[in-house]
């Protein structure tokens, strides 16, 4: 047994040919562009179950909303990481090693470290001073730095961010 369920319909009224208000065809095509009734909610069941038919609105709307949700997260996952681990960190003069704690952690170890020195503007007595990651100790949610010769007062910001792919 076939059993098929309309959840809306319209049903003309009769209207009494004096209440009839005649207009120009041009008007109506007009009404007709602008004024559709369409994606009535129908359904045909069956032994196998209920198959919703393609016209519905709200089927349309719900395809639209999973597409435009794929997109999203397709377009999330290529969205690089990028976490600010330190702001204006005081460093020790001279020569130090200092870890770095990632939070949240990052997906891989795959990431760039970038250090921003900020200090003041009186000359440092060595030309050479420098960072570098100790080597073993970069993980998804750690890492430590070696700082070189670094002068009195100076502060560090330090960002990471995920490796870009070329493709």
């Amino acid at each position: 047994m076939v059993n098929q369920a309309v959840v809306a319909a319209l049903i003309p009224a009769k209207v009494d040919p004096a209440d009839l208000c005649v207009l120009p065809q041009a008007t109506l095509d007009a009404i007709a562009k602008y004024l559709s009734v369409g994606g009535l909610a129908s359904q045909v069941s069956s032994a196998a179950g209920v198959t919703p038919l393609t016209n519905n609105l709200a089927q349309q709307a719900f395809n639209l909303a999973t597409q435009n949700t794929a997109s999203i997260n397709t377009l999330s996952a290529k969205t690089l990481q990028r976490r600010v681990v330190a702001t204006r960190q005081n460093l020790p003069t001279g020569d130090a090693i200092q870890a770095f704690a990632i939070v949240p952690p990052m997906p891989s170890q795959d990431y760039e470290v970038r250090v921003e020195y900020n200090g003041p503007s009186t000359p440092h007595p060595s030309a050479y001073f420098n960072w570098r990651v100790v080597n073993g100790t970069k993980t998804e949610s750690q890492f430590q730095l070696s700082f070189e010769n670094t002068p009195s007062s100076t502060t560090v910001t330090v960002i990471v961010e995920e490796a870009r792919n070329i493709e």
